[in-house]
């Protein structure tokens, strides 16, 4: 759990302030136009805090379905091979103080334990960057570990809060699987259109949008023959 990583959480999180930054990020683009669907967003969302050194989240894990965004501060996205002992998230991270951003800076071979690790950069992160958004859409293991560079705020996003979102908007995975594959370069139009049906996929089944739906459209006729059967009883009694 995010409480578990020796973050602090902000109860005072003024929802409101924080619109300017959702609608700067692409992966939220298909509701911008809906004010009310950002606001609803947000208002799920949670503020947490992390000093410098923490591991924010670890590589592999799949216990919390939730992205984050950068608010303040610096983090580094690292990737670790070997065995899993061999690097605890209660010690600082092996990361270089200034490491190339989007670039793979240095690798390390690290021998904690009995136990080796190759521990390789893969990215720096700062105010307006997200990560964790595949564990969002689909519940996939965090594919990297990040660790805090710096006393970092981020915008935590959790299942709870986009679900209510592809349940009100039509089609909302496709155009969000649309704008993930997009940032692929390395595929062709074919391609990502195809991945963006299976990404689409994916993100209905982990959210089970489908039945949702049904057990909603349920409620609604339910609620409209009770509706109806109170009338007749009405008109039958007068």
């Amino acid at each position: 759990e995010i409480a578990q990583l020796s973050a602090s959480i902000d109860k005072n999180f003024d929802a409101n302030a924080q619109l300017a930054l959702f609608e700067s990020l692409a992966i939220f683009a298909p509701i911008l136009e809906e004010t009310s669907l950002v606001r609803l967003l947000i208002s799920k969302c949670k503020l947490v805090q992390f000093q410098a050194g923490t591991c924010m989240v670890r590589q592999h894990d799949k216990s919390d379905a939730s992205m984050f965004i950068i608010k303040s501060g610096k983090a580094l996205v690292y990737t670790e091979s070997g065995s899993s002992k061999a690097y605890s998230p209660s010690k600082q991270p092996p990361f270089a103080s200034k490491p190339g951003r989007n670039s793979v800076s240095r690798k390390w071979s690290l021998n904690i334990q009995e136990a080796a690790t190759m521990v390789t950069d893969v990215a720096t992160l700062n105010p307006g960057d997200f990560f964790g958004e595949m564990s969002l859409l689909t519940g996939e293991p965090r594919s990297a570990s990040v660790s805090a560079l710096t006393l970092t705020e981020c915008i935590v996003v959790p299942k709870a809060a986009l679900l209510p979102i592809l349940i009100s908007k039509s089609k909302l995975s496709y155009t969000i699987a649309e704008v993930i594959t997009e940032r692929r370069h390395q595929l062709n139009w074919d391609q990502r259109k195809k991945a963006a049906n299976y990404l689409s996929e994916r993100i209905d089944h982990f959210f089970k949008v489908d039945q949702v739906l049904r057990q909603h459209n349920s409620m609604i006729e339910a609620e409209l023959m009770n509706d109806s059967t109170s009338l007749i009883m009405r008109d039958l009694s007068k």
